[in-house]
C-alpha cells in the first residue's frame, strides 16, 4: 500500500528512510481535501486484511470474534 500512496501522493510523504511520514501525508490529505482519495486506497487494503483475519478464524472453528473497528 505505501507504493500505491507514494505514486498517488508523491515522494514527500516519505521520511528519509523511506518510512511514511505520517504527518506529512496527514496535512497533505486533510489540508488539502484529499480524504477521499487516501480512502479509495487504504479502504480496500484493509477490507482484504479484514476478511482474511475473518477467514483465518472461520477455519480455526472460532465461533466468536470481536473485531474493534
Amino acid at each position: 500500500m505505501l507504493e500505491e500512496l507514494v505514486k498517488h501522493f508523491g515522494p514527500e510523504i516519505l521520511k528519509p528512510d523511506g518510512e511514511l511520514d505520517r504527518a506529512k501525508l496527514a496535512t497533505l490529505v486533510f489540508d488539502g481535501g484529499r480524504v477521499e482519495e487516501l480512502n479509495k486506497i487504504v479502504h480496500p487494503a484493509v477490507i482484504r486484511q479484514q476478511d482474511h483475519w475473518i477467514a483465518a478464524r472461520w477455519a480455526k472453528k472460532i465461533g466468536t470474534a470481536v473485531a474493534h473497528l
